[in-house]
């Protein structure tokens, strides 16, 4: 059996399936399998998978059913030890399962494995998150994994790995969410184990594919709840800033689309203390005028200014 099965979901990425295949072949680390599961693609994406020949892949078809269905069912049809994913978007450097195959045997009983990324918003717009007293190179077991999350997220979906069976016993990536059931999953993994974390940038998120979920209305994906961490946020003030940090994002993000309603249930469990002076104003302004400033941002990234309104 292989040390890594590598979960790839698959849904209307034909432009960008072979490049993120061709990253996973190019990895010095050999030892692992390619679980690609077709989730309903009504596009090109499977003609331009199959191009791909490798007897390393499996591939997988199966109706429609989201992104968390689709990398469950990859995480059961896997013979690997340790579960890595990479999103059909984006793609690793092919040093990429060598550094996350260190951290599986110099951190035995992680239940999460992550490195550091870099964020592609265009040509020669590249970002590389810098996470606050940790050196490059550096890696190890975190201390605290959520208040090193703060700034930037450590784990981030197509730079981490999971043991197969701590995936197992946390309940996988829960399929009623399709934003945020990333997240919540590492919340969870984080509240039982530790974390080990490299920080070297071994994989890139590419933010200029065409069939992001964050390019579709915000009022018709389901996004995660983030309940059910209560008990640990009451005893760990790292826990409810951080999981308070995404309500927020989230609560934002619906009042653009014109949801206040559910703007409204994810700000009823944040603490005041928790909500940025800058992230209340926008609250407090009209709807109309709240879309127009979230345009302005969204061009001001484009263009290598990027601004957060969250901390």
């Amino acid at each position: 059996m292989p040390l890594f099965s590598v979960i790839v979901p698959l849904f209307n990425k034909e432009a960008t399936i072979v490049r993120a295949l061709r990253s996973i072949l190019a990895q010095e680390e050999t030892d692992f399998e390619i679980i690609l599961v077709n989730d309903g693609s009504t596009d090109g994406s499977v003609a331009q998978a199959k191009k791909v020949d490798d007897p390393r892949i499996r591939f997988f078809e199966t109706k429609n059913r989201g992104v968390s269905a689709a990398r469950n069912l990859g995480a059961e049809k896997a013979t690997g030890d340790v579960l890595a994913f990479l999103d059909a978007d984006d793609t690793w450097e092919p040093h990429h399962l060598t550094v996350l195959k260190q951290l599986y045997h110099d951190f035995p009983g992680s239940v999460l494995l992550a490195t550091s990324y870099s964020i592609f918003y265009r040509e020669g717009h590249v970002v590389t998150p810098d996470f606050d007293n940790l050196p490059n190179g550096w890696c190890g077991v975190l201390d605290d994994f959520f208040a090193t999350s703060l700034i930037y997220r450590v784990a981030w979906t197509s730079a981490v790995a999971v043991p197969k069976d701590a995936f197992l016993s946390s309940g996988g990536f829960n399929t009623a969410f399709a934003i945020g059931e990333d997240t919540d999953l590492w919340i969870r993994l984080a509240l039982s184990g530790p974390v080990a974390f490299c920080n070297l940038p071994s994989a890139t998120h590419r933010l200029d594919a065409q069939n992001r979920a964050g390019k579709r209305p915000i009022a018709s994906i389901p996004h995660a709840t983030f309940t059910g961490y209560e008990a640990e946020e009451q005893k760990r003030p790292s826990v409810k800033r951080f999981v308070d940090l995404y309500r927020i994002e989230f609560a934002l993000k619906h009042r653009v689309a014109g949801r206040v309603d559910i703007a409204k249930q994810y700000l009823e469990a944040v603490d005041p203390a928790h909500i940025p002076w800058r992230t209340e104003l926008l609250l407090a302004l009209p709807i109309g005028v709240l879309k127009g400033l979230y345009a302005v941002k969204k061009f001001l990234e484009k263009n290598r200014m990027l601004v957060s309104a969250y901390r």
